[in-house]
């Protein structure tokens, strides 16, 4: 198994998350409270990217620790 993320709290790692055969290309922690992993995983060789092949997808884990950072707010995207 591939390490997708490892989720940190002061500087000590706290779970590491496996994801077989995948790649982590990007992950963050986000949702209502901050609590959602969210993460970019590709199945394919680096030159695959941008070529048009489907390999991609958004994995989604709860996390035990909240991110840092500005709270999400909800916008009222209503036309005036």
């Amino acid at each position: 198994m591939t390490p997708l993320c490892a989720l940190k709290r002061a500087r000590e790692v706290t779970d590491i998350i496996e994801v077989p055969e995948r790649r982590a290309v990007a992950c963050t922690l986000g949702g209502n409270i901050m609590k959602t992993l969210y993460c970019l995983t590709f199945d394919g060789q680096m030159g695959d990217i941008g070529t048009g092949k489907r390999v991609s997808r958004i994995e989604t884990v709860s996390a035990g620790i909240a991110g840092s950072g500005p709270k999400p707010t909800r916008h009222n995207n209503r036309r005036r």
